[in-house]
């Protein structure tokens, strides 16, 4: 999911990636001064549209009754989220198979896309908030304002190159995608893979916006925005089938 926050003021921090990773090692008994030293990842699924926001249902919410709103510590509901990772990692870890050879193989293709260009209408609404001279949040619609107009100039080239690639270690796929997917998304992605298990990585090889499903455009939202969202609408079904494709590719050479 998206990183957690409850950073202190001037601060950069690698937020709970970082904290579970060092929890990992904790786990594992793993010196931080071992040589080589023990490195823990944690890659972005496909969780474009997942946070650490608590969602409830009008229904959920009267049986709950009114809640007291918690104030965490800095770093602190970094931490719960990441050892509560670490924790269901490591329930998996213990039931590894160890293999001292596997077959590895990778296929790679540049996708192209459509690039989104602003209708008439966004083009006027974006020329009036220049006009008013509006500093919003970088999560308020008016902040996409600049990249309307920018989207709107003959310049601007019509397509967008994308790489995806899809690699199989031993029974393992992995499915790799430059875009900010939504979790329904990659989960169909798993669902129609040849290859059983599939972990999806997204932000890989590039970082072109989020992509939502052509379903999610319909209903609009923050990542549907035009900029947040670069290329067109139906992006997610032309790159799921090219995967699945390229998944069977390896299968094939896999048997």
């Amino acid at each position: 999911m998206h990183y957690v926050g409850g950073v202190p003021a001037n601060t950069i921090s690698a937020d709970y990636f970082a904290i579970f990773a060092d929890r990992v090692g904790e786990l594992l008994g793993a010196d931080r001064h071992q040589d080589p030293p023990f490195v823990g990842i944690m890659a972005n699924g496909t969780s474009g549209d997942v946070n650490n926001l608590a969602r409830y249902s009008e229904e959920e919410l009267k049986k709950r009754g009114p809640q007291p709103k918690k104030r965490y510590q800095p770093f602190e509901k970094a931490r719960e989220v990441a050892h509560l990772c670490a924790e269901k990692v490591m329930q998996e870890y213990k039931t590894l198979k160890w293999h001292d050879h596997v077959k590895l193989s990778s296929v790679q293709r540049t996708l192209t896309f459509e690039r989104r260009y602003p209708t008439a209408e966004e083009v006027t609404w974006a020329e009036a908030v220049k006009a008013k001279k509006i500093k919003p949040m970088s999560t308020s619609r008016y902040s996409t304002y600049r990249t309307v107009l920018a989207y709107a100039s003959p310049e601007m080239p019509p397509t967008i190159d994308v790489i995806v690639q899809t690699h199989r270690i031993g029974d393992l796929a992995v499915a790799a995608m430059p875009f900010e997917v939504f979790a329904e998304i990659g989960l169909e992605l798993k669902q129609r893979s040849p290859i059983q298990p599939l972990m999806n990585i997204s932000i890989a090889n590039g970082s072109h916006g989020y992509l939502p499903t052509p379903e999610q455009h319909r209903l609009g939202g923050y990542e549907t925005w035009i900029g947040v969202n670069k290329v067109q609408l139906d992006a997610s079904e032309k790159m799921v089938d090219a995967l699945v494709e390229m998944l069977s590719g390896l299968n094939a050479k896999g048997q």
